[in-house]
């Protein structure tokens, strides 16, 4: 529900793109600016929503600490 309200908030649009999400499409992501201290957006109240952006998927993957992780993970993996 709380992200179904940031995405209202931001109008069903990509606060980096802008790219405006279409009905019958997969949900864009809600993500928390703090996440990347590996805070879990589920455990946030209310008061964190100013903290939280829409984003779609392609630009939430290219977000430079998801990107980080994704090569460690692979790296890990080639060990």
């Amino acid at each position: 529900r709380l992200r179904e309200l940031v995405r209202i908030r931001d109008n069903h649009t990509c606060q980096i793109c802008l790219k405006k999400w279409k009905q019958g499409k997969r949900r864009f992501d809600v993500y928390h600016l703090d996440s990347k201290w590996g805070i879990p957006v589920n455990k946030m109240d209310r008061v964190n929503i100013i903290r939280m952006i829409t984003l779609c998927h392609k630009c939430h993957l290219n977000l430079p600490h998801i990107i980080a992780n994704a090569k460690e993970k692979q790296s890990s993996r080639k060990r």
